[in-house]
């Protein structure tokens, strides 16, 4: 993936709660504490031209 799509992506899931966004060069994402991350599997869909972000609930008992 082009580093600039890798950037609008970043952008694109910044802004969701709890979710911490990786950089791309290895560092951890800093924008939420460990305990409260989330991972999530984001599917870009190019004919579509959309994101889509199957969020699952948190299972409480693991919280």
């Amino acid at each position: 993936m082009p580093e600039g799509m890798r950037l609008r992506l970043s952008i694109a899931l910044a802004g969701w709660p709890l979710i911490g966004i990786n950089p791309g060069n290895g560092r951890a994402p800093h924008a939420v504490a460990a305990h409260e991350r989330q991972v999530v599997v984001v599917r870009f869909c190019w004919e579509e031209a959309c994101l889509r972000l199957p969020l699952r609930q948190r299972d409480q008992a693991a919280a």
